[in-house]
Formats: C-alpha cells, structure tokens, sequence
C-alpha cells in the first residue's frame, strides 16, 4: 500500500491493492485492513448512517448480551467476528477521552472494533461455498465466467458457471485523521466533503468553457452548515 500525507493537511491516506485473493489450497479468504492504536474505545465504535447520521455500535460478548443491543434484551451472539460487523458508507470512528481515530472509506465496506484499540475494515474477499443468503452460490469472482445456462461440446447442459481466469484485484483507499474527541466530527466531515465531492474536470472543444455562474450567498456557511438540493423524480 502506498501512504501519502500531504503538506498542511491534517489527514493522510492510505491507497491499497488487494488480489488476486489465493484460493489454491481449497479455503476461501476474507482480507482486512486493521488499524492498531491505544484508542480505549471499551468496545464501541461509531459508524455513519447513510453518510449523515452516526450511530454508536457496541460490540457483543458472549451469550446473553444485555449492553450491545437496546433493542434486545438478551442478545446471544454465536458469530463473534461477523456479528460484530457493521456497515460503514462513508466513515468510522473509534474513541477515547484523549483522542478520535477515524477513518473515511472510498465505498461501502463493513468494519468492526474486535478489540480495545483495533479497529478493521473488510476489503475483499473470496469464498468457495454459498453462505446460504440468498444468492445461490458462492462469492468467487473472477476474470470472466461462462453463462449460467450453457451446454458443452457434446450438447450436455450445465445450470453451473465456470469460473476463468485469476480472482479479482480491488484497489481503494482510506482516509484517516487523528484529532481530540472534540474536534473528530469537525474533522472528519470536512475530509468527508473533501474526499466525496472533489471537483470534476471537464473538457470541450472552443477556446472558451461556457460558464453560467451563480452565487446565491454573500458570505460562505460555517463548516458545520451544508445545503442539499433536492431533486424532484
């Protein structure tokens, strides 16, 4: 992975490459990125909901859990990894009364805080049997794949697609930032706006770029304010 931190800023980013994920000694693999910090976050970590809202997780210890969910008086958790896994669109964050570890996402990813100090994100994977979620097969990506409904040279049909080729290499990134607790939200969704509404460049023929500018405000909004348009459908 390769890390950049640019001068001035008050984040870094970490670009990673992940794959082909080896399956040749028949076990399927789920590849993480964790982070390792002194972050006493007592198992609860906070994660966005659809990018605007944040929700505290707590993670779930044991049977009859009474702290992790409210909305269940006894929760028994019997996937100690994946039940403590939750969905991350667009930041996660671990904290303590000293300091705030968060970290942005480039697409939606699950993480979780399996320990006091850790908190990890699931980049990629590739299974060799059907969780029994509904697909009807298991999650084995790879260059290309025949039809699913497809007959042999000798006119034999198969309902089973053959997979070809090596598994897929997934590149992303993730943003991080360091700050005292009380200035994480600051923070993070200022990187959030950075990193989710970066300028587009355009070109077009002519020796000028028609521009129809508008500014509706005399003065920018605070930090914390942000329009939103809202699009009819």
């Amino acid at each position: 992975q390769t890390v950049r931190l640019c001068r001035g800023g008050r984040q870094f980013e970490l670009e990673w490459t992940v794959g082909p994920v080896p399956v040749w000694d028949g076990v399927g693999k789920e590849v993480i990125s964790r982070f390792t910090t002194n972050v006493s976050n007592a198992g609860r970590m906070l994660t966005d909901s659809n990018g605007r809202d944040t929700l505290e997780r707590v993670r779930c210890v044991g049977e009859r859990d009474k702290t992790c969910r409210p909305s269940v008086r006894e929760y028994n958790t019997t996937e100690p990894v994946a039940g403590n896994y939750w969905p991350v669109n667009t930041h996660v964050v671990i904290r303590d009364e000293a300091a705030a570890l968060s970290v942005l996402v480039d697409r939606a990813q699950g993480a979780a805080t399996l320990k006091d100090g850790d908190l990890e994100l699931l980049v990629h994977r590739r299974l060799l049997m059907d969780d029994d979620r509904g697909v009807g097969e298991p999650l084995n990506e790879t260059q290309s794949v025949t039809p699913y409904d497809w007959k042999d040279p000798k006119n034999v049909s198969h309902r089973e697609p053959i997979r070809i080729g090596k598994g897929l290499v997934v590149r992303g990134s993730h943003v991080l930032t360091l700050t005292p607790p009380g200035g994480a939200a600051r923070a993070y969704r200022r990187v959030q706006d950075e990193v989710y509404y970066a300028p587009v460049v355009g070109f077009a023929a002519g020796e000028t770029w028609p521009s129809d500018d508008f500014a509706g405000l005399a003065a920018p909004l605070p930090p914390n304010v942000a329009i939103l348009p809202v699009v009819g459908f």
